[in-house]
């Protein structure tokens, strides 16, 4: 690329409408197996150090009217039948297509493995309980995003040689004392 062409590269992107935010308490039981790594001396929960959440970012674009959503739940991994679950019941609930929502696992080892295949395993008959309660969860999740959703702007400036910038603009009602002058 020449030095022409770079400066005049994209290096602001922004989105103008509807942004909403959720997120909420997904921690497993108490009890379920959890022997995600080798060195591990036990099979099973018998607590939690913090809570294990999902998260959801849902953007509505004010032009077109198309709304993306981003669901991230910390877990190490999902298994694509899981994934499939909660997008089917998302899809259902909402009519939302499947190229408009995004799932993904943190890829936290905090998490138990989430496998149906473990349900033979000290804690096990605990795993397919949690993972049929998932997609009822992320369903309100997405409810509870939309349900906060504010009028907004979010950019991202990430010229050559960075730093990379985000920033969401809110109204004046929903900022901080702290962070506004409004």
């Amino acid at each position: 690329m020449s030095a022409d062409s770079s400066a005049s590269s994209l290096s602001l992107c922004e989105f103008r409408g509807r942004i909403g935010f959720a997120r909420i308490d997904v921690s497993p039981p108490s009890g379920i197996y959890a022997r995600l790594w080798g060195s591990a001396k036990h099979d099973i929960a018998d607590g939690q150090q913090r809570p294990m959440l999902a998260n959801c970012m849902l953007l509505q674009s004010a032009l077109t009217g198309i709304e993306l959503v981003l669901i991230t739940i910390d877990a190490v991994a999902l298994w694509q039948e899981e994934i499939d679950r909660i997008r089917d019941a998302i899809r259902q609930r909402f009519g939302l297509p499947f190229a408009q929502l995004m799932l993904h696992p943190s890829h936290t080892h905090s998490s138990p493995m989430l496998a149906r295949r473990h349900a033979d395993r000290p804690g096990g008959q605990l795993i397919a309980p949690y993972l049929d309660s998932l997609p009822q969860i992320c369903c309100d999740l997405v409810a509870a995003a939309r349900a906060a959703a504010f009028d907004g702007i979010l950019a991202v400036s990430s010229p050559p040689g960075g730093p990379t910038i985000v920033v969401i603009e809110v109204p004046c009602a929903l900022s901080s004392a702290k962070t506004s002058s409004c």
